[in-house]
């Protein structure tokens, strides 16, 4: 997640840049937007593609289905539409598509969210299940010879969608 923030970062400064292009290059600063030159655009996209192939690996490693990977696809759009529609000589279309990260950062905390809610989720039930427990037994209505289930300190703990029953 850490290495594809770092390029989602290096994508969205290098459209930053662009604003101030020509004021960077009289004052010797070498920014990636120089670098690139006419490339900007698939420099960015490399940035992105980079960024994504992070996320949805770390994605995949917590949880290898599909649902990950499909998560991060509302991202993976914004991003193209960002590059394709990027005018590179116009500083306020790049000031419009930097700051549209802002949206980028929520579809990718949401995709995040979709697709390691039940890893996190099962992560704290099993955690904090006999803690949990042991609070709110009270609450539990054990029926005789009948073992208070991850479900049900879930279900009164108000994290019912995050555990499946066996």
């Amino acid at each position: 997640l850490y290495f594809g923030s770092i390029a989602w970062v290096i994508g969205y400064d290098t459209i930053y840049a662009l604003q101030d292009r020509e004021d960077d290059a009289l004052i010797g600063v070498r920014s990636s937007a120089l670098r690139l030159g006419a490339h900007v655009k698939a420099g960015v996209a490399v940035f992105y593609a980079l960024a994504l192939s992070c996320w949805a690996g770390a994605f995949w490693l917590l949880r290898p289905q599909l649902i990950g990977l499909a998560a991060l696809l509302p991202a993976a759009l914004h991003f193209a539409w960002q590059i394709l529609s990027l005018q590179v000589s116009n500083g306020d279309d790049a000031l419009a598509k930097f700051r549209s990260n802002r949206f980028a950062g929520v579809l990718v905390a949401l995709a995040a969210d979709a697709a390691l809610d039940q890893v996190v989720g099962q992560m704290v039930a099993y955690q904090l299940g006999p803690t949990i427990a042991r609070r709110i037994r009270v609450g539990v209505r054990e029926q005789p010879g009948r073992e208070v289930a991850a479900a049900d300190i879930a279900r009164l703990a108000g994290l019912h969608h995050l555990v499946q029953r066996a």
